[in-house]
């Protein structure tokens, strides 16, 4: 209660509860930078410390914006596996690709994340229209495999947009562009 004096440190933890005082979890900060500094050592006790601000808002927005990855990750690789498993491949037959294809986006975040701060979508790596054909085989396979198909295909009907907006031509990365228009209904 900033009337009384306190003041609000906002927390992110990126762990369950069960990584919770261990070196290899960590717990995003933001608000006032000299309430963090007073407590940091004691927080680090808990988990890992990153700061990101004064503005409290920063530690759970970067936080959702984590979970959003992990979830449609986690969900991908699901529905991967329901395929696979379609076809008899095992979850440990399946995992060591599963754990390379999720290894090798670090290089794909890194390659585009400049870029993309520049808005340049420039299709002389990749082009959305070939992601958006690639899509396709995903739900073809999936249907054929008898496995719902929900998950590739609104991932389809994402990738749609952009060339239907003309954008085919242009990177993947131009679905940027899609997804910050806000959909009715």
């Amino acid at each position: 209660m900033p009337d009384r004096g306190d003041r609000h440190l906002t927390g992110g933890v990126r762990s369950d509860p069960s990584g919770i005082g261990t070196p290899d979890t960590s717990t995003f900060y933001s608000g006032p930078r000299d309430v963090f500094e007073r407590h940091r050592e004691t927080l680090e006790v808990l988990t890992a410390t990153t700061y990101l601000g004064e503005d409290p808002g920063l530690a759970a927005l970067h936080h959702q914006l984590g979970m959003g990855l992990f979830w449609t990750g986690l969900v991908g690789r699901l529905h991967a596996l329901a395929v696979a498993r379609a076809h008899g491949i095992t979850t440990e037959e399946f995992l060591p690709r599963s754990v390379a294809t999720t290894a090798s986006l670090e290089a794909v975040f890194r390659f585009y994340s400049p870029r993309i701060d520049e808005d340049r979508h420039t299709g002389d790596a990749e082009r959305l229209s070939m992601a958006a054909a690639g899509v396709e085989h995903v739900v073809a396979t999936s249907k054929e495999s008898g496995v719902d198909a929900t998950l590739p295909s609104a991932l389809l009907e994402i990738s749609r947009r952009g060339p239907a907006d003309g954008q085919g031509s242009e990177s993947f990365t131009s679905l940027l562009r899609v997804l910050s228009v806000p959909v009715s209904g």
